[in-house]
This record gives structure tokens, sequence and C-alpha cells, in this order.
């Protein structure tokens, strides 16, 4: 069961453990981390904690999102610690008496025997003045301060630069993909890649997208180190695998139909100002080549593929119904299979 939520009370949370504050802009954040961070330095415990040393400010991490905030709330605990230690040393100033923190330091006090006092206002006193070496850093910061410092165990460059704007890193990155992957290719492979990215930039453009799944990618994919030219030729031998079965009946189609028009041409069966004899001439040897070669993918008929149907021929045909042959009929399924092969595109990408 889920613990309903309760109002924070700075000088009572959890010091130890997990723990979660929510909190919406303007309702004093920076005003609740500061008291945590006083009781941190003093060890001041809260409900259910076990007495702990107190830190020093090298030992208190905080994390925030932005340079702005980091430099606000530096400062806003060094005041905090100051005003603290002059609060138990009862020493407190003039200008002291209208600061918002001095009443819930003045109750925070009376929680700790009296004759302790002057030492932890030493304490805090040299917490503030510790401050310049305090963890108090944005995320990027942090994980750069502990590559830095931590080096030789993260196997990582003494001397680290940190890098806000990996445009031009990813630029960079294209280009030196383009000249070492694409630079070498033969010319027909280029050709056809050219189809799909003219430019490194264009390249670029089309993978921005994709680099926030490259991790999820990197953990869910088999890796594949193929070069552009090995994953062209991996996706030709899968469609002309694909389309071997297809390739099949046209070896004895084509010499077919070839017959039949030619009896019809002779015959004036159609009309020869649309339907010429080079035309589906041309069309019935392209498709001749096409099942001839196991290799060959891409088949373009134009406007033979709506020609050589039965309703494209019944448009042209004078007398009767046009010739009722098996590959007529055939031919919207092959345009279909075509059309809907899929490009290397996705797999270059």
């Amino acid at each position: 069961m889920i613990a309903a939520p309760r109002l924070l009370e700075p000088l009572q949370f959890p010091l130890w453990g997990s723990q979660l504050i929510e909190a919406s802009a303007g309702t004093g954040k920076t005003f609740a981390i500061t008291l945590l961070y006083l009781r941190l330095v003093l060890a001041h415990p809260g409900p259910g904690d076990s007495q702990q040393p107190g830190r020093s400010p090298e030992e208190i991490l905080v994390v925030t999102f932005t340079e702005a905030a980091t430099q606000e709330l530096r400062g806003r605990i060094r005041e905090a610690l100051g005003l603290a230690a002059r609060c138990f040393g009862q020493r407190l100033l003039e200008a002291d008496q209208s600061r918002p923190l001095l009443p819930l330091l003045t109750n925070w006090r009376s929680q700790f025997a009296q004759d302790q006092w002057p030492l932890h206002a030493q304490t805090l006193q040299t917490a503030a003045q510790a401050m310049d070496a305090a963890a108090i850093s944005t995320i990027h910061g942090w994980c750069y301060r502990m590559l830095r410092e931590h080096a030789f165990d993260s196997l990582n460059l003494f001397q680290q630069r940190l890098q806000t704007d990996g445009e031009a890193q990813r630029q960079q990155a294209v280009r030196d993909y383009w000249r070492r992957f694409y630079d070498p290719l033969p010319m027909a492979v280029m050709d056809r890649i050219a189809k799909f990215w003219k430019t490194p930039s264009y390249l670029d453009m089309l993978l921005r997208p994709l680099i926030p799944y490259a991790a999820w990618s990197a953990e869910n994919d088999k890796p594949d180190e193929s070069g552009p030219e090995e994953i062209c030729r991996a996706h030709d031998r899968a469609i002309a695998l694909h389309l071997a079965p297809h390739k099949t009946n046209w070896a004895q189609w084509v010499p077919e139909l070839q017959a039949v028009f030619a009896q019809a041409d002779a015959a004036n069966a159609f009309d020869r100002r649309v339907l010429r004899k080079n035309n589906y001439g041309s069309w019935l040897d392209a498709i001749a080549r096409w099942a001839g070669d196991p290799a060959a993918i891409n088949l373009t008929l134009n406007s033979g593929w709506t020609r050589l149907t039965l309703q494209g021929l019944a448009e042209v045909w004078k007398e009767g119904s046009p010739p009722d042959h098996p590959a007529i009929q055939a031919l919207p399924e092959l345009h279909a299979v075509i059309t809907a092969i899929a490009s290397p595109r996705s797999a270059l990408l």
C-alpha cells in the first residue's frame, strides 16, 4: 500500500535511506534543501533515524539541473550555515533578526543540549568556510568530476573536456562514415544509395530522429557490422529468394503471349494506335529477361502493368473478348509483389 502524502517538515524529515519529496515551482524547494543540509552537517536525526556522524560539505552531494540553480544553492547554503553558526554561538547580528530562516533555526537549536551549542556553532562555521569544496553541481558536472577524479579506475583520460553540444561531433561522425564506407563503393551501388540520400548532411538529417533509439537498439538487436555494399547484397539475395516462385511460369508464358499477340496483330484484332507492336514487344521482352535472371529484382513495365490486364486489353480489343491467358490474369498479382518489395533504405540507416 502506498502511504498518503504528508506535509514536509524539514526539521523532522528522515535523513537516512531513500526519501521522495514532490514539489512544484515556488514552493520552497531551496529553503527545504538548505535546512536538510544543515541537519546533515550536525547529523540531527529525524523520526526513525539512527544516530549518524555529522557530514562535511565534501561528503554531502547535492545535484540539480542548471548552473544557475547550482550557484543559488551554494550561496544559500553558505549563508544559512553562517547564520546557524551565529545562532548556536549566540552572536546574532542586527541584520540576522529579519531573516526568515531564523525562527526555524532558533526552534532547531532548542532541540540540542545548551552546553553543546558552542561545539555545534564551531562545526557549522567550519562547514561554511569549506563550501568552496562542497559537492554541489549539475548532473553532467558531477559526472565530469567523477570521471576526472577516478580516471584510472574508469579507464578514461585524466584530462576530460565537457561537451554539452554533440552536433558537431555527430556531423563529423557522419562525414567519416561516408568517407570510409561510401566513397570506395562501386558506382552502381553508390548510385543506388544516392536515391536515398545524396550528401552526408542529408544523411545526418535522417539519422537525427533515430539517435534516441540507438542505445535500445544496441541492447536488443544483434550487432550488424556489415558495410553498405554487404547490406545491399544481403537485401537483394533475400528479395531474389522471395521472387523465385513468382518467376517459374513466366519462362513458358512469355513465348505463348508473344504468339497470341502476333496472331491478334495479324488479324487486326486490337487498335494499333493504342497498343503498338514495339510496346507489347518491349514489355514481354522485359518480363522474359526478369524471369530468366534469378538475381533480377525490379521489373519496370510502366503503362504495361495496366495495358496487359484483361481490363486494359478490353479497352483496345475491337471485337469479342481479349485472350484469357493465365499470364494476363497473373500480371496484377505480380505487379503487387514487385510494388511491395522493400528497399534496403531502412537497413542502411
